[in-house]
């Protein structure tokens, strides 16, 4: 009988876990509050109960709060490495810098595995000017998840601060070759390529994440910048205008698709395009600009 107990109340328990991750997920701060609160009053030594209570504390902005639950946490199972890295993440938000990256370290110390603490920690680093030890550590977190597209977008990020922007655009195409069927990282990609002057590799990535995700403004607006660039102006009025439609306010993407028809000789579209443009007071001098 009382292993039976002991079963049903975690059973219990793990429902309700369940419940207020799913409550915090949608976004319900207050039933998620309410019922990680009502775990840790029934059973102090809950753990994931405070964990579940510092993430809805954090997302409800009461910082302080928050890193109370996760050190809670943190006390009743000193190698919980997502408390570790919460912690780690709020102290980044009240500004302690060496605290988080302390935190940090702890976390990637307990678990080699732990891709966020290495990210998040090598961009402290980079942000303090230390970019080359950020690589070294992401080289390192790499050794031990090489699948992780996350790990390698972040290193080609901090190799491109570095300077080395050889080196970022050859991690960025490992990442976008590691998972072809997503397009941030065929984004990213072209984007390097295009700011390295590579127009034919860039737009060729751009393409890819186009295909991918055709109904991301920032992609097409992308996409036609350097078709432009690279004298393809029907192919730029296509992707400017594709960016127009699935954004009518974005003022970039319609002035951009403004000019794209100017330069393939639709003065009258452009004209027309540019008048649709509000407040009436900013269309002479928009138009003036872009013809």
């Amino acid at each position: 009988m009382p292993d039976r107990l002991a079963r049903d109340t975690n059973n219990l328990v793990r429902r309700r876990m369940q419940q207020g991750m799913s409550a915090l997920q949608q976004g319900d701060t207050d039933e998620a509050r309410q019922i990680f609160a009502a775990l840790i009053e029934a059973q102090p030594d809950q753990a994931m109960a405070y964990l579940g209570l510092g993430r809805t504390l954090d997302k409800e902005g009461d910082q302080q709060a928050a890193l109370e639950a996760f050190q809670e946490a943190l006390a009743i199972k000193p190698d919980l490495v997502p408390a570790q890295v919460f912690s780690a993440e709020i102290l980044e938000k009240l500004g302690e810098t060496e605290e988080a990256m302390a935190e940090y370290e702890t976390a990637i110390a307990l678990d080699p595995s732990a891709s966020n603490a290495y990210i998040r920690l090598s961009r402290l680093m980079a942000s303090d000017g230390r970019a080359e030890e950020a690589a070294a550590l992401l080289r390192e977190a790499i050794l031990h998840n090489p699948q992780d597209v996350r790990l390698r977008m972040s290193l080609a990020s901090t190799l491109r601060k570095a300077g080395d922007e050889t080196a970022a655009a050859e991690e960025m195409s490992r990442a976008a070759t590691l998972k072809p069927d997503q397009w941030f990282p065929q984004f990213r990609l072209g984007r390097m390529l295009a700011d390295a002057g590579e127009t034919e590799a860039a737009r060729s990535a751009l393409s890819r994440a186009a295909q991918l995700a055709p109904d991301k403004v920032v992609i097409h607006q992308a996409l036609g910048k350097i078709q432009d660039a690279g004298g393809d102006h029907q192919g730029a009025v296509r992707s400017f205008e594709r960016a127009a439609a699935l954004k009518p306010d974005n003022l970039r993407a319609t002035l951009r698709a403004a000019a794209a028809r100017s330069k393939v000789g639709r003065h009258r579209d452009a004209l027309d395009m540019l008048m649709g443009l509000k407040p009436r007071s900013l269309r002479k001098s928009v138009v003036q600009k872009t013809l």
